[in-house]
């Protein structure tokens, strides 16, 4: 189910800024889901990487998502009223307030999970790749849980991915 978020990466690369960026998402993500919830994650994922890609900092990315989301949701999936994606986003931002590095993972995993359905794992990755300054340890405190449920990977990339993003003068070589 978090099939779609890793495979659009690409997108918000070569349509940053063009309106018909979420329509692509979906499209993409459609081929192999169908689930609204997925896609919604999917577009969160997307939204992040092209914020990322003007240059923005995470802490404006990270207060303009929620108000994205329910935006996005509206206009894509309307009939979507009671998402989990946006309910679980909330709760990941508030956690995100008060803690951070491990801590937070270890919060996110209590709360939400870090594996599994896109509503939990994708709203995970997306707060702490925005949250974690070092994308070695963010990968390695994501992929060092406990065994739950085996998405685990597919979770890191997301997060790294942002991380990596957000922390560019962090290289390989650095790890």
């Amino acid at each position: 189910t978090n099939g779609p978020a890793i495979r659009i990466a690409s997108i918000p690369i070569v349509y940053h800024g063009n309106e018909n960026m979420h329509r692509h998402i979906i499209e993409s993500g459609t081929l192999t889901h169908n689930s609204e919830e997925s896609l919604l994650s999917s577009i969160l994922v997307g939204n992040v990487y092209s914020e990322i890609m003007s240059g923005m900092l995470p802490s404006k990315i990270g207060s303009n998502l929620l108000t994205d989301l329910i935006r996005l949701r509206e206009q894509y999936f309307p009939q979507l009223v009671n998402s989990k994606v946006v309910s679980n986003l909330k709760l990941a931002q508030s956690l995100s307030e008060s803690l951070e590095g491990n801590e937070l993972c270890d919060a996110l995993e209590r709360n939400l999970g870090l594996s599994g359905h896109p509503h939990t794992s994708i709203v995970s990755a997306v707060i702490l790749g925005l949250n974690y300054t070092n994308p070695r340890e963010c990968i390695i405190d994501i992929a060092n849980r406990l065994f739950e449920g085996g998405d685990l990977d597919s979770t890191a990339a997301i997060a790294g991915g942002i991380c990596c993003g957000l922390n560019s003068d962090s290289t390989i070589t650095d790890w």
